[in-house]
């Protein structure tokens, strides 16, 4: 596979945006996503998924959420790729079962409906805010 090495201002908006919000679900139904599960849901191709997980860890760090690429995975090896643990260093000391639990954590579904539709209703903002600064 060949690599193009995207930036936040390269990745299409529109599947960034429910990439966020596909990923947030995941974190609450406390569930891990495959890498060819993303391919066959967005469309995005395998080679440019890993710069798509890696740009949403930034926008996880940028707006001080959990970092639900934590959440994407190998199908053969159960954990993310090399190039998660690659991204990490330097911006979190905690291992990676430490940051899943993070994800699990801050986007448990609270009882009642007000609170459990929080997570999301501010989203697009902090999204388009991100992917053009």
């Amino acid at each position: 596979m060949k690599r193009r090495n995207l930036t936040k201002e390269m990745l299409s908006p529109e599947k960034f945006n429910i990439l966020v919000r596909f990923m947030v679900v995941a974190a609450e139904k406390k569930r891990f996503v495959e890498y060819n599960e993303l391919n066959k849901a967005f469309g995005i191709p395998l080679e440019d998924l890993r710069d798509y997980a890696c740009i949403l860890g930034d926008y996880c760090y940028e707006n001080d959420l959990p970092y639900l690429n934590a959440l994407i995975i190998h199908t053969t090896e159960g954990k993310p790729g090399n190039e998660f643990f690659t991204w990490i260093e330097g911006k979190d000391s905690s291992d990676w079962g430490d940051l899943v639990s993070e994800c699990l954590k801050e986007f448990h579904l609270p009882q009642g409906n007000h609170l459990r539709f929080q997570n999301t209703s501010e989203i697009n903002d902090s999204i388009n805010k991100f992917l053009t600064i």
